[in-house]
Formats: structure tokens, C-alpha cells, sequence
């Protein structure tokens, strides 16, 4: 009885013996799920995680750019300024003294720069501007005025024509 019923019912010619499934050649189930293909081995479309590292060095590339970029203008601008306060600083004539009010229009509002006197004359007449500096307005000389606005003309806040005596 060591025979199995299956074995016993062939030996005796009542059941068919069944032929042994044969295995697809190249074919191999795997665990991954990739179904058995190489990972873009064919050229076609890469894969999700391929994908994701070509982005993320898209990324960094186009970051590391736009850093070098700022970085540059951050030193043109640091070097404009130093060029305009070795032109403005020792030539400023804003005096402590100054007790009244000259106004003028400066990128789209009213601001106001205290003079004196003679000053309020001689910045109606034009010979004297206005440039802003660091949250400052200086009152300088024509020749200097003219000196900034080659180096940064935006800095300009004010130079009268000197047609109009009372502004």
C-alpha cells in the first residue's frame, strides 16, 4: 500500500496518466513586477525612477544657475554703490542747520529735502540737485549730478531747469 490511489489506478489501466507542463522558454516570472524586461534596454521611454533623476538634475541645474545669476548682479550693484559714494559722500551739501522745506516729486510721490536759504535758491536755479542715496536725499552740485546720473541715472531724484524761480 505504499502506492499511491493515482498510481494504483494506472497500474491497473483505469486512469490516464497526465504529461508533465513544460515551461515557455526566455520567460521567467520575478518578483520586481517588471515583468522580466531590463530597464529601458530597448531605448524606448525611460523609466519612472529615471525620469525622476533626470528632473531632479534639471532642477539643481537650472537653481545653481539662477544662484550665479543673483550672485552677479548682487556684486555689479555692491560696485555701482561703492562708485556712488565715492562720488556723493564728499560732495553732499546737506547742512544740519537747515530749517526749511523744499519738496519734489520722486518716483511717483511728494518727498522733501530740508536747505537753507541760499541753498533753496540755488536749487530752484538748478545748480544744486537732489540724489537719493540709502534712504538719504543729498543736495550736490550740477558737475556732481551729472557725474551720478552716468553711473546710475535712477539715482537722480531732482535738477530744475532753472526756468521756474518759485516751485
Amino acid at each position: 500500500m505504499a502506492d499511491s490511489l493515482q498510481d494504483q489506478l494506472l497500474k491497473l489501466g483505469l486512469a490516464k496518466s497526465k504529461p508533465a507542463r513544460k515551461k515557455k522558454p526566455g520567460r521567467k516570472r520575478t518578483k520586481s513586477g517588471n515583468s522580466g524586461r531590463p530597464p529601458n534596454a530597448t531605448g524606448g521611454e525611460p523609466s519612472l525612477a529615471q525620469a525622476y533623476a533626470q528632473r531632479d538634475r534639471l532642477e539643481k541645474k537650472q537653481s545653481e544657475e539662477t544662484a550665479r545669476r543673483k550672485k552677479a548682479e548682487n556684486e555689479r550693484r555692491r560696485k555701482l554703490n561703492e562708485q556712488l559714494k565715492a562720488i556723493i559722500e564728499p560732495a553732499a551739501r546737506n547742512d544740519a542747520d537747515a530749517d526749511q522745506e523744499r519738496y519734489f516729486e520722486f518716483a511717483g510721490k511728494i518727498r522733501k529735502v530740508y536747505v537753507t536759504g541760499e541753498q533753496l535758491k540755488q536749487v530752484n536755479q538748478g545748480q544744486l540737485g537732489i540724489v537719493s542715496f540709502r534712504g538719504r536725499y543729498l543736495l550736490l552740485a550740477r558737475d556732481v549730478i551729472e557725474r551720478v546720473e552716468k553711473i546710475k541715472p535712477e539715482a537722480v531724484a531732482f535738477v530744475a531747469d532753472g526756468a521756474d524761480e518759485e516751485d
